[in-house]
């Protein structure tokens, strides 16, 4: 992890668990990334996109809550731009924050301080 980050800070994970993803997703996760400004944040957004989609599925296998992912950052460009987590998703009566991994190696996450801070955010 890099230690020399201001603007995150690391959290260690308990567990995890791993999902299936159907080939809709990733075409949906395509058409989604492509709507982001900038194409250093493509690759984020979209990798955001199929957790959100993972998380949905995996969430309804378990629990009937009503999920609302209208103002969640993933289909907003102006927060895909600036984090890069999937922030503002509501699950009943819960403000989520999705944060990607892409390796399983290290034992913790970056959270960036803007989906703890920024009350439009925040989860």
């Amino acid at each position: 992890m890099n230690k020399d980050r201001t603007d995150s800070r690391e959290i260690a994970l308990a567990n995890r668990e791993v999902f299936w993803l159907e080939p809709e997703d990733f075409e949906q996760a395509i058409k989604i990334s492509e709507k982001v400004n900038s194409e250093a944040k493509n690759c984020p957004n979209y990798l955001n996109s199929l957790a959100l989609f993972g998380f949905e599925r995996w969430l309804e296998e378990r629990v009937k809550l009503p999920i609302n992912k209208d103002k969640c950052s993933v289909f907003q460009p102006e927060y895909a731009n600036l984090i890069e987590t999937v922030c503002n998703l509501k699950v009943g009566n819960f403000n989520l924050c999705i944060i990607v991994t892409e390796t399983l190696i290290y034992p913790g996450v970056n959270i960036p301080i803007a989906a703890v801070e920024l009350p439009e955010l925040a989860a």
